[in-house]
Formats: C-alpha cells, sequence, structure tokens
C-alpha cells in the first residue's frame, strides 16, 4: 500500500492523527545517517528497546520508516533519563516533515518537557500552524516561565488568541510584561492585551487602563480597556469579602 494513505489511529498517544508521508516526499531523507546521531558510547549504554528504536532512527532509509521508528522510540521509553535518547527526539524536532516535528514535540512534552523547552519554544514560531498550536498547548501545560517572554513576542502575531490563552495561564507575573502593549500600533493588540489583563490583572493596571480608555480612538479597545478596569474591581472585591 502508499504509506501516505497510512495513518495511526486518532486515539493514538499523540492526540492528533498521523499521517505517514510518501517515501518519495522531499522531507527529512537526508536526517537518517548524517544530521541524526549520537556518539557510540552513549548509545552503547541505553536499554537494548530502546537503543533498537534510537538505531532505526538514526538509520532509516526513508521518512516513513523514521517516523514509525520515532513512534516505537515513544512506546518504548525509558523509565530513567538518558540524555542521548531526548537529544535524538530533540534533532527529530528539525525534521523537514512536518509529522515527525508533530510527533517528536509531543513526545517532549510527554516525557522530557523541562529538557525539551528550548526545542518547544522554537516551535512556537514554526511555519505550520498546526505545529505552532501544538509548541503552545505544551508551554501551557508546562508552565514554565522561561517562555513568558517569548510568548509576548508573539502577541503581534496572527495566533494572539492563542497566545493569551497560555499567558493568562500564568497569572499575574505577567502584567508587567504586557501593560506596555497597552500603547502598541494594532489595534487588536490593544483589545486583546485588554482583555488579557481583565483576565489575571492586579490594581496596579487600572491606572494605565483609565488613561487608554480616555485617550484611545477605537470604541472596541475602549470599552475593553472599561470591561478589563471593571473586572479587576469585581475581583479585588470578591477578594476582600
Amino acid at each position: 500500500s502508499n504509506p501516505s494513505n497510512l495513518t495511526l489511529p486518532e486515539n493514538n498517544e499523540f492526540g492528533f492523527d498521523i499521517p505517514l508521508p510518501s517515501s518519495a516526499e522531499k522531507t527529512d531523507s537526508n536526517l537518517g545517517l548524517t544530521i541524526i546521531s549520537i556518539p557510540k558510547e552513549q548509545l552503547t549504554s541505553l536499554p537494548q528497546s530502546v537503543r533498537d528504536s534510537v538505531e532505526d532512527i538514526i538509520n532509516s532509509p526513508t521518512p516513513d520508516a523514521r517516523l514509525k521508528a520515532l513512534v516505537s522510540l515513544s512506546k518504548n521509553w525509558p523509565t530513567q533519563q538518558f540524555s542521548a535518547v531526548i537529544e535524538i527526539v530533540v534533532q527529530c524536532t528539525k525534521s523537514e516533515s512536518m509529522v515527525t516535528r508533530r510527533v517528536a514535540l509531543s513526545i517532549l512534552g510527554k516525557q522530557a518537557p523541562t529538557l525539551g523547552l528550548p526545542a518547544i519554544l522554537d516551535y512556537m514560531s514554526d511555519v505550520d500552524r498546526n505545529i505552532r498550536m501544538d509548541a503552545y498547548r505544551l508551554v501551557g501545560e508546562i508552565g514554565d516561565q522561561r517562555a513568558i517572554d517569548l510568548l509576548v513576542d508573539r502577541i503581534s502575531t496572527s495566533d494572539r488568541e492563542q497566545v493569551m490563552n497560555v499567558l493568562a495561564k500564568f497569572g499575574s507575573i505577567v502584567q508587567p510584561k504586557v501593560l506596555p502593549l497597552l500603547s502598541h500600533q494594532n489595534e487588536s493588540v490593544r483589545q486583546h492585551v485588554c482583555r488579557l489583563i481583565g483576565r489575571i490583572g492586579t490594581p496596579e493596571a487600572i491606572e494605565p487602563l483609565k488613561q487608554l480608555a480616555a485617550n484611545e480612538t477605537s470604541l472596541r479597545v475602549r470599552l475593553q480597556a472599561s470591561a478589563a478596569i471593571q473586572s479587576i474591581m469585581d475581583n479585588r472585591s470578591t477578594d476582600n469579602q
């Protein structure tokens, strides 16, 4: 059968349908023997089942074989954290194959969230929207504050709705980072920042919001600023009860 028609079931451990790429696809076909590699002494220290999967990833002749090997590695993931195994998965996140990148990111998020975080953060700016959404979701689940500055930088992109939802999970610690964006030239950014501050804001944000509501030319932004002020005041009133 044609490899491009093969799929793993939707209820697999990765949470999304995985179409296996055709071996004719120009993906990561050069990764097998050159880009993906680890020192031999690290390889020999791995448990046999893990070593077999890692060797299959390194030596895979086709993208679909590499993807299958990566899935196999996930199923045989060692109970002990081996830096070599994590490095192999990180290298897979650099694949030209979108599916391989998604699977690799999912593995990092589940099995090595702290060590894998730099790779996950890189893929918040991936060209493929599905991978960016995966990265945002994983960052929100991991909850590592190292992500905040990069997330704030992503507010000005078309992903701002997803970015705001992740930032909201960090709570009021985000407020000093986003308050300067109340003067951003993009109206949608100003509006979304008001909405975010309404969710996580503290009384210190009320004065900047009042200034925005008084001077803003956009009715939508003024209304959102006023709503954010009311939300902060309501939350303060509730806290004092």
